[in-house]
């Protein structure tokens, strides 16, 4: 855990994780999809122009735009793909690699020079075809290929207590949850301030190979003061990220196409943060943005108060979001 911070004994603080351990799952791969990846025979791939097979790896010389292809067990639209494959590029613009069917195609990359190679791509469709395209006038080398269906597991996160700031004019203002492997691969929920425009703005945000993807709140969410509440949820996930706000979920953004590896790195909690914090939960799991509107949401519980200062007043308080 990283920093905290308590103002006095009121600050009660529950940490919680709802999955069993689960929160911190490692990647997991599926099952091999190609045949014959090492090119021991050849076998198992139908060879367009220019390519062939021999010793052990395939080779691509000068023709443009003939293919190396394999059919592969086929994969469910939204699957996310791992490729690997090493390439020894002698000459020319390298090649195109992706998965296809019915005359559409989802490109892992563009490769050039050698070395060991390795790209995700999300199936837009079910796809149940690989192909390797050589691009200009080349010539390479490929083998060791490899492509596995890759799940990470989702996770989703609620907080609430209060928070003491003033507008400081930054992108990045309170982290109340920061969850950095390095500076290519966070999880990040955090206070935005008005160098955007939108001062008080809740920020979920998560990096994966320095590809970033974020939903925001919009501006005036918190305004700055003293144990200011609040109480936020999010849903991360390979193909999605979300966030709620006091029982609200925002628009979910679906142009993700991975998720950080962040199952051996440690979660700092309320990092550059000045403020309580009531409670905090993880799950290994999406629950989804009915889930998280239902996390964040203010408790309705009632609660009695009495004072003993000779006044004779009580009040009862519903509204406990912090």
């Amino acid at each position: 855990m990283g920093t905290k911070q308590f103002d006095n004994y009121a600050d009660l603080i529950t940490f919680t994780r709802a999955s069993g351990g689960t929160a911190l799952r490692p990647v997991s791969y599926g099952s091999e999809l190609v045949t014959n990846g090492t090119f021991d025979t050849d076998t198992d791939w139908t060879k367009g122009t220019g390519w062939s097979i021999s010793g052990g790896k395939a080779t691509f010389n000068n023709p443009t735009g003939t293919s190396l292809s394999q059919s592969i067990p086929t994969v469910s639209s939204g699957s996310v793909l791992y490729l690997e494959f090493d390439m020894v590029s002698r000459a020319g613009a390298g090649v195109s690699v992706g998965i296809n069917i019915g005359g559409g195609i989802d490109v892992f990359g563009t490769f050039n020079g050698s070395g060991k190679k390795t790209a995700y791509v999300v199936a837009t469709t079910a796809r149940s075809g690989l192909q390797f395209s050589g691009i200009g006038t080349s010539d390479f080398d490929i083998d060791n290929i490899s492509v596995r269906e890759l799940t990470r597991y989702p996770v989703s996160i609620q907080m609430n207590g209060r928070m003491t700031y003033a507008d400081e004019n930054a992108v990045v203002g309170s982290r109340f949850a920061l969850w950095e492997k390095d500076s290519n691969n966070s999880i990040i929920l955090y206070r935005r301030d008005s160098v955007t425009g939108n001062t008080g703005e809740a920020i979920f945000f998560q990096k994966e190979n320095g590809t970033i993807d974020f939903v925001a709140s919009g501006s005036s969410t918190f305004a700055p003061g003293i144990l200011v509440p609040f109480n936020i949820a999010s849903r991360h996930g390979m193909t999605f990220i979300n966030g709620a706000v006091d029982g609200v979920a925002l628009t979910a953004n679906t142009t993700p196409t991975n998720l950080p590896d962040l199952s051996a790195t440690d979660l700092s909690l309320a990092y550059d943060y000045m403020g309580t914090v009531e409670r905090f939960r993880m799950w290994g799991l999406d629950l989804g943005d009915g889930g998280i509107e239902l996390a964040s949401a203010p408790s309705l519980e009632p609660s009695l108060s009495l004072t003993f200062d000779s006044s004779e007043s009580s009040f009862v308080v519903d509204d406990w979001s912090a």
